[in-house]
């Protein structure tokens, strides 16, 4: 699954954060540009779950570094 703006855009931000945090069938989160991309599995690990977590933290503490890199190549925020 993709999600566009994600990081971003607050409605979409707080959904897909929700999502990483709770959901039990997805995994291997990734941030490509301003999309995030999840893996769709019918149940994931605790690990995995503890990953998804990880991603959620790193990206909330240094997710602005991104959007100045975006911005600053003259990308859209």
């Amino acid at each position: 699954m993709a999600f566009h703006d994600s990081w971003q855009t607050l409605g979409v931000h707080a959904f897909t954060t929700k999502l990483l945090l709770t959901s039990s069938a997805i995994r291997n989160p990734k941030l490509i540009d301003s999309l995030l991309v999840v893996e769709k599995v019918l149940r994931n690990t605790l690990s995995e779950r503890v990953s998804n977590s990880l991603f959620v933290l790193y990206h909330l503490l240094f997710g602005w570094i991104g959007v100045i890199k975006i911005d600053h190549f003259g990308g859209t925020p």
